[in-house]
């Protein structure tokens, strides 16, 4: 787990991710990179020394590998995620209505009252890149 210089900091995440949160704090993880980083070891080793979980530890390198990848928002990422978009391939396979349609139904289930994340530009940006990245 070494630090690097990265364009994607690791952003306060939520409550039910606090325990991860701290650890990170305590190894030093500032940057999404060096989260995706984590070897089975380290997080096998994260697990048993401390009160994280390994389904959490799962979802944010999940989630850190989309930011990384496609160089999105740890807020893009994450709709995107619990949206049922949770890799570069679902992205690339999917079409602009369907990725408003299933991120909107999710802002909309929340109670979200602003304009959505991800508009029908960005969601054809979001396609074509991951698109890019799948060659």
């Amino acid at each position: 787990m070494t630090k690097s210089q990265s364009t994607h900091p690791l952003l306060k995440l939520p409550h039910n991710f606090r325990n991860e949160e701290k650890e990170f704090a305590r190894l030093g993880l500032n940057t999404w990179e060096e989260v995706v980083r984590l070897t089975s070891n380290e997080i096998n080793d994260l697990t048993q020394t401390s009160q994280c979980s390994y389904l959490n530890l799962r979802r944010l390198i999940c989630l850190g590998l989309l930011i990384c990848k496609m160089n999105i928002s740890q807020k893009e990422s994450s709709l995107l995620i619990h949206s049922g978009l949770a890799s570069v391939k679902a992205i690339a396979t999917s079409t602009p209505q369907e990725i408003i349609k299933r991120t909107g139904r999710l802002e909309r289930m929340l109670s979200i009252r602003r304009t959505p994340i991800i508009s029908l530009g960005k969601a054809s940006s979001l396609i074509k890149k991951a698109i890019a990245i799948e060659k």
